[in-house]
C-alpha cells in the first residue's frame, strides 16, 4: 500500500535486517511490529530513542491499551493496534 502511494519502501523482518537497512537507506519512518523473530520491537524503539534517532517510528501489536500506553512510554511516535486496516497509516500521497 506505501509503494503504492509513492513511498519507497524497505522491508526488514528481523532485528538484524532493520539494522542494516538503517545504516544504508535514508529511512524516514519506520512501521516496527512488537514481535520479531530474533528481538523485541519495544527494546529497538528504546534503544533507538536512548540513542538519540528521530527517525519516527510507529509502533504495532496488539490493541490492548496497556501495550499502546507502553509503547509511547518507551518512544514511539504512534501506536497501531492489531488488526488494522492499511489505510489506518493516513499516509497521503507526498
Amino acid at each position: 500500500m506505501l509503494a503504492g502511494q509513492g513511498f519507497q519502501v524497505t522491508l526488514a523482518s528481523e532485528k538484524r535486517s532493520l539494522e542494516a537497512a538503517l545504516e544504508s537507506n535514508d529511512i524516514r519512518l519506520i512501521v516496527l511490529d512488537v514481535m520479531l523473530p530474533d528481538g523485541s520491537g519495544r527494546d529497538i524503539c528504546r534503544d533507538m530513542r536512548a540513542g538519540n534517532s528521530h527517525v519516527p517510528i510507529l509502533l504495532t501489536a496488539l490493541k490492548e491499551n496497556v501495550d499502546r500506553s507502553i509503547g509511547l512510554e518507551i518512544g514511539a511516535d504512534d501506536y497501531l493496534g492489531k488488526p488494522f486496516n492499511p489505510r489506518g497509516l493516513g499516509i497521503a500521497s507526498h
